[in-house]
């Protein structure tokens, strides 16, 4: 009988469902988003409950709220099959400023740390600041904090990854943005899952450039600077266009504090 698996989540969780789906076609794989037609308001968390339970695999993230009708001890109790719960990859520090898309609006990370560098509202000397490196953005303590954080919520997962990316990030870009996992650290992701479930895994370095293509999640506009190299001793270049980037996000958060 085929075995039916459910990737429930986010970009994240989309992309794992297609590289199982590569790599098991005897299974009916299935990707739902956490925003789809499970979450409309016409559904009870009853129906909710009962359309995930028809599947013998749930691979999502677990929900640590106990408020939230979807909190992850009642979604597993719901299951009749198995429920793997797998992180949800977010690390920030990595890059000194970066932009991200919310729905309710931008959300610039390292913001914190220009806030002090902008009470004369000098926009030329703070870009200049930034070209040479004067801005602090404690790339460090960002990035320990939210593995910390992730390691914290990992004690809920059956997959682990946060140390692995402390591990890598030295020899390796661990993201490409800070929700947006590299195709290494995805794969590894998907070799734990295959692992539990008894799936087949293909590593990452053996897929052909279409399979790729399906982790190549976008990334947001980041400055990645030499200063970010510097300031985690990593051994891989920075990103070229590092200072047209920075100043169009310093653009963007002068835009938010002095014309909001």
């Amino acid at each position: 009988m085929t075995k039916r698996i459910l990737f429930f989540g986010n970009c994240q969780a989309q992309v794992l469902s297609s590289w199982f789906g590569f790599d098991n076609g005897d299974w009916d794989v299935q990707f739902e988003s956490v925003t789809s037609r499970f979450l409309q308001p016409t559904m009870t968390t009853e129906e909710v409950f009962a359309a995930l339970s028809g599947f013998d695999v749930l691979v999502t993230n677990p929900i640590m709220n106990e408020r939230n009708g979807f909190y992850h001890l009642h979604l597993k109790e719901a299951m009749k099959g198995e429920t793997v719960f797998v992180p949800y990859v977010y690390v920030d520090g990595v890059f000194s400023l970066e932009i991200s898309y919310e729905t309710w609006g931008e959300k610039i990370f390292g913001a914190e740390c220009l806030s002090g560098q902008c009470v004369d509202r000098d926009f030329a000397k703070v870009c200049e600041m930034f070209r040479s490196g004067e801005i602090g953005f404690n790339n460090r303590g960002r990035f320990e904090r939210t593995l910390t954080e992730m390691a914290a919520r990992e004690l809920h997962c059956n997959v682990h990854v946060a140390d692995i990316i402390r591990g890598i990030v030295r020899d390796r870009l661990p993201v490409s943005t800070h929700n947006h996992p590299s195709g290494f650290i995805l794969g590894e992701m998907l070799r734990q899952i295959c692992r539990i479930v008894g799936g087949s895994h293909v590593h990452i370095e053996s897929r052909n450039s279409s399979q790729l293509s399906y982790a190549g999640l976008p990334p947001s506009p980041r400055a990645f600077t030499p200063f970010d190299v510097a300031a985690l001793g990593l051994k891989y270049p920075h990103d070229d266009d590092w200072f047209e980037k920075g100043r169009h996000i310093l653009e963007r958060f002068w835009h938010q504090r002095f014309q909001n």
